[in-house]
C-alpha cells in the first residue's frame, strides 16, 4: 500500500474491475447496465478465468432441479455457447462448454456494453488516501501506472486488492494450508462414443482409477480422483491430478506447481490411453495457461458463512443469491488417510 506515488495515469473511470472472470465479467456488465462508465483489467489474454483459461469448462447447477438459480445473463451465455456447439438443450445441472467459444462470448458481451476492456494488465498494488482507494497500481508493458475510480471491484480471486488496501484476511486454515491445486490438461482424438459406452457398463475413469490404486497399480497415489469433461467431436479437459503443499500467494511455489502440473499431465493421459475406453489415440494438446486454484486468501467480512449455516439452508435479509452444489473439499497434502478422509468432517 502506497500513500502517495508520482506516476502516470493509465486510464480513469467510475468502476475499476480488476479481474476477468466470471464475477468480473457480471460486475462489469451490471455497471454498464447502470450507465456507469466502467474499466475491466485482466492479467491474461482472454475473460473467463478458470472456466477458460484454467481449462474448467463446465457450468455447474444452475438449477436445483426444480428451479432456475440464475438470472439472465448467466442462462444467456451458456446458452449461446451451446447453441454454437450444436447442443440442442443445455443441461441445467451439468453442462460441458467449450471453452474457445466462451472466449468469444465473454469478449463479445463485455464490448457490446462500452465496458472499457484491457488485457494484459495486472493491478499490483493501491495507493490510499484518507482510508480510502485514491488509485490502483497497474503493471504495464511501459511501466507502473495508475487507474483512478471511484469504485473499485475486486475480482482477483486472490482478493488482491482487498489485501493491497489492507483488508483483514484469512488465508488455508489454522496452519496456512490450503486446499491443492490442478493444472487441467486437455486431450483432443478420443472416441466419445466409446467412452461413454464404458461409462454405461460401469467401467468409468475414476473406478477404474481406484481399481489400479488396489492393486498398488496406480501411477500416482491419488485417492480424490475427479475426471474429465468432453465436448466438441473429441475434446476432454481434465479436472486430474493435485499438486499438494502449494502456497498460491508464493511464486516459487507456483512455478514449481506448473512444472509438476505438466508432468502430472503426462502421467494422466498416459493411464487414460492405456486403461480408458475411448481414449488409446488421444493426444494430450494443451495444459491450461492459468493454475486452477481451489483456495486463497478469504476477505473477512461482517460475517463468515459456515457449515451449519450451509446444512439448515439458512437465509439471510440481505442475500444477493443462491446456488445449489455439496461442499466440495479437497485435501491440502498428499497423506493417503487425509485425500480419503477429505469433507468428512463437513
Amino acid at each position: 500500500m502506497f500513500h502517495s506515488l508520482d506516476v502516470p495515469c493509465f486510464e480513469e473511470a467510475e468502476i475499476v474491475i480488476a479481474g476477468g472472470g466470471p464475477a468480473g465479467i457480471a460486475a462489469a456488465l451490471a455497471a454498464s447496465r447502470l450507465g456507469k462508465k466502467t474499466i475491466l483489467l485482466e492479467q491474461s489474454g482472454s475473460l473467463g478465468g478458470m472456466g477458460t483459461n484454467a481449462l474448467v469448462p463446465a457450468v455447474i447447477y444452475q438449477s436445483d432441479r426444480v428451479n432456475w438459480l440464475v438470472g439472465d445473463f448467466c442462462r444467456s451465455i451458456v446458452d449461446e455457447c451451446c447453441y454454437e456447439m450444436g447442443i440442442p438443450q443445455v443441461d441445467p445441472c451439468w453442462q460441458e462448454v467449450d471453452p474457445e467459444i466462451m472466449k468469444r462470448i465473454y469478449d463479445d458481451r463485455i464490448l457490446q456494453a462500452g465496458v472499457k476492456l484491457f488485457y494484459m494488465v495486472r493491478a499490483v498494488d493501491v495507493v490510499v488516501q484518507d482510508g480510502k482507494i485514491e488509485s490502483l497500481l497497474v503493471a504495464t508493458s511501459t511501466g507502473l501506472q495508475k487507474i483512478k475510480g471511484k469504485v473499485y471491484i475486486d475480482a482477483t480471486g486472490d482478493a488482491s486488492i482487498a489485501a493491497f488496501a489492507g483488508v483483514p484476511f484469512e488465508y488455508g486454515n489454522e496452519l496456512h494450508q490450503t486446499m491443492s491445486p490442478t493444472l487441467c490438461p486437455q486431450f483432443s482424438n478420443i472416441d466419445i462414443p466409446a467412452y461413454q459406452q464404458s461409462i454405461k457398463e460401469g467401467k468409468n475413469d475414476r473406478a477404474i482409477w481406484m481399481d489400479l490404486l488396489k492393486q498398488g497399480k496406480a501411477p500416482v497415489q491419488e485417492y480424490h480422483f475427479v475426471g474429465v469433461c468432453t465436448y466438441g467431436n473429441g475434446t476432454a479437459c481434465g479436472n486430474l491430478g493435485h499438486i499438494y503443499e502449494t502456497d498460491s500467494l508464493n511464486e516459487s511455489s507456483l512455478t514449481h506447481a506448473y512444472i509438476e502440473g505438466r508432468k502430472l499431465a503426462k502421467i494422466y493421459h498416459d493411464f487414460y490411453r492405456k486403461y480408458v475406453p475411448g481414449f488409446a489415440k488421444s493426444d494430450l494438446v494443451h495444459t491450461a495457461s492459468m493454475l486452477g486454484v481451489r483456495e486463497s486468501r478469504r476477505i473477512r467480512g461482517q460475517y463468515v458463512l459456515n457449515g451449519n449455516d450451509y446444512r439448515r439452508q439458512a437465509s439471510f435479509d440481505d442475500e444477493i443469491g443462491r446456488f445449489s452444489y455439496s461442499i466440495d473439499i479437497h485435501a491440502s497434502t498428499s497423506d493417503p488417510e487425509a485425500q480419503k478422509n477429505v469433507g468428512k468432517v463437513i
